[in-house]
């Protein structure tokens, strides 16, 4: 969330978002008025508070993946949704080879073999998303950007979304 892009969209859309970020310094700049401070491997909010619970381009960042994601479904009714930078892209690949803070693991693109998942949530859908990053695109490139902007192995992201079991 720390520029807070879907976020303020989604707070536009739906009316109420709630964000979580452990950084004090973003928390003061914040686009959301619902955001707290908060680590993510245990997350301020009680067991099924939301009805979706979302992240983006987080995940690579941290040690335990399946911790946060076990404590996203914990505080989910229904929904769980994962964004993160699809390996098999090439720019992401450099990038994660040129910034180390940017090293994107094996985010499995097949939903029978995607094991972030665990038991508490059922992967329903998984696909490549992007030709065109968000506040980063330079204009000149969106015509022939917008040519590629289809199902292919390689887009920039890879996202899962990931529903509760009855």
């Amino acid at each position: 969330m720390r520029n807070g892009v879907f976020t303020h969209y989604f707070e536009q859309l739906c009316g109420f978002v709630s964000g979580l970020d452990n950084s004090s310094n973003v928390l003061a700049e914040r686009a959301c008025r619902r955001v707290v401070e908060g680590e993510l491997t245990y997350l301020p909010f009680g067991d099924r508070s939301f009805d979706v619970v979302f992240e983006a381009n987080l995940l690579h960042h941290v040690e335990d993946r399946t911790e946060v994601v076990r404590e996203m479904a914990r505080v989910s009714r229904r929904w769980v949704i994962l964004i993160e930078p699809n390996r098999y892209n090439p720019l992401m690949l450099a990038f994660g080879l040129a910034v180390p803070a940017e090293r994107v693991f094996d985010f499995d693109q097949d939903v029978e073999s995607c094991d972030l998942a665990g038991d508490w949530v059922q992967a329903i859908s998984c696909v490549t998303t992007g030709m065109i990053s968000q506040n980063n695109t330079p204009s000149v490139f969106l015509p022939l950007l917008k040519r590629f902007d289809r199902e292919i192995w390689y887009r920039d992201y890879v996202v899962l979304v990931a529903e509760k079991p009855p």
